[in-house]
């Protein structure tokens, strides 16, 4: 079974009537015909980054807005507002920082 390649499986299921599909690996979805016909990963511009590639919402409902309202923050973007919402107070949470088991953004 190893050793047939994904054509072989997916012809078999499909002479049987079995929907199916390949798996593919991470790598190669941005190259997948189907995601790119429907704008799967589309290019935006990042404050910070420049022009990255994202994956949009996986489903469409008609009446629900699934849009990009902001970039993805930076790493440790929102430490203390995510620690306040956790319940640590200023002095827990600079604690934390000091011993960097958690990290701050640099400041620009």
């Amino acid at each position: 079974m190893r050793d047939a390649p994904t054509a072989y499986w997916l012809d078999k299921l499909k002479s049987a009537d079995i929907p199916s599909g390949p798996v593919n690996p991470l790598v190669a979805l941005p190259a997948d015909e189907h995601l790119a016909a429907v704008g799967m990963f589309p290019n935006v511009e990042h404050p910070t980054e420049g022009s990255i590639r994202i994956v949009r919402p996986p489903v469409k409902f008609s009446s629900a807005d699934c849009a990009l309202r902001r970039p993805a923050p930076n790493l440790g973007e929102h430490t203390r507002e995510i620690l306040c919402e956790a319940g640590l107070d200023e002095s827990e949470i600079g604690d934390l920082l000091a011993r960097r088991v958690a990290i701050e953004a640099a400041q620009s």
